[in-house]
C-alpha cells in the first residue's frame, strides 16, 4: 500500500502558476524550490535564521527570492503555497 502511495505521490503533476515556497533556504524547502522552478514561477521567501542562501545556489537564477519574514506576504497572489517557515529552539 505504501509503495503504491509514494508511486502516486512521485508521479503527481507539478503545480503549475504562481508558486510560493516559505522557508525556502533550509533543507527541504530548498530542494522542493528547485523541484518546482522548470514547471512554475517560483518564489521563495525565507528570513534566514536558520536556512542558508547557498542551498538555493542551484536555482537563484530561476526563482525570485524574497528575504523576509513569512507573517508580511500576500498570499493571494499564488496560486499554491508551500509552507516550510518555521521557528527552532
Amino acid at each position: 500500500m505504501w509503495r503504491e502511495k509514494t508511486l502516486e505521490l512521485i508521479n503527481a503533476p507539478r503545480p503549475r502558476g504562481r508558486v510560493l515556497v516559505t522557508g525556502c533556504a533550509g533543507f527541504i524547502g530548498s530542494w522542493l524550490a528547485e523541484a518546482l522552478a522548470d514547471a512554475a514561477e517560483v518564489y521563495c521567501v525565507d528570513n534566514l535564521s536558520t536556512g542558508r542562501l547557498e542551498n538555493l545556489s542551484a536555482v537563484l537564477d530561476r526563482v525570485v527570492f524574497i528575504k523576509g519574514d513569512v507573517a508580511e506576504v500576500d498570499l493571494t497572489r499564488f496560486d499554491v503555497a508551500f509552507h516550510g517557515a518555521s521557528l527552532t529552539n
